[in-house]
């Protein structure tokens, strides 16, 4: 016998952290599933991680869920990464924000940076 068969011993924070990679790393949510299903899948994975106590932090969570979805989010995914305060963000916020934009996307508007835009109306001033 041969000790090359034999894997090393990990600490519980190493073999934590690969269970907690290990859920996400496939994770996707598909158009034809939609934002609900893909929130109630990823729900099951945070409760499977959380009975190994191997919960990531808001932001971690809120990240790869980002990730996950498909390509018709991409936009809305970037500008809420780059406006920040996902961190202090539970994901059950994050949901909630994504379902108020689901028909937004689905029209397909555009979520750029808005600039604030002039005013419409004018003063007009007499002289005499």
């Amino acid at each position: 016998m041969t000790l090359s068969r034999f894997h090393p011993l990990v600490s519980l924070d190493e073999h934590v952290a690969v269970q907690r990679e290990n859920k996400f790393t496939e994770f996707s949510v598909t158009e034809e599933e939609g934002l609900h299903k893909g929130y109630d899948r990823f729900q099951k994975i945070l409760s499977q991680l959380n009975q190994v106590q191997a919960r990531p932090d808001n932001d971690d969570i809120n990240l790869k869920f980002l990730r996950a979805l498909p390509s018709s989010w991409s936009q809305v995914a970037l500008a809420l990464k780059t406006r920040g305060g996902l961190e202090s963000m539970s994901f059950d916020d994050l949901y909630n924000k994504l379902r108020s934009l689901e028909l937004d996307v689905r029209i397909g508007h555009n979520y750029g940076v808005k600039v604030a835009a002039a005013p419409t109306h004018s003063a007009f001033i007499g002289t005499k």
